[in-house]
């Protein structure tokens, strides 16, 4: 589907990013913390910023 292919190279680097990048700074201030509490603030963190982008993308 050649009229589509800048949608489907955007969800590749998604998962991409999503797969190699949030897990990385999870590992890292779970380290810093020695705690999965770490862990759970990267992630409370990538819902705060999604939620701040809902309604600007609904526009």
């Amino acid at each position: 589907m050649p009229q589509r292919k800048n949608e489907i190279s955007g969800l590749m680097i998604m998962g991409l990013f999503g797969g190699t990048i949030f897990p990385l700074f999870m590992g890292f201030l779970s380290d810093a913390m020695a705690s999965q509490l770490g862990a759970v603030i990267v992630l409370s963190i990538g819902i705060i910023y999604l939620m701040f982008l809902c309604p600007k993308l609904k526009q």
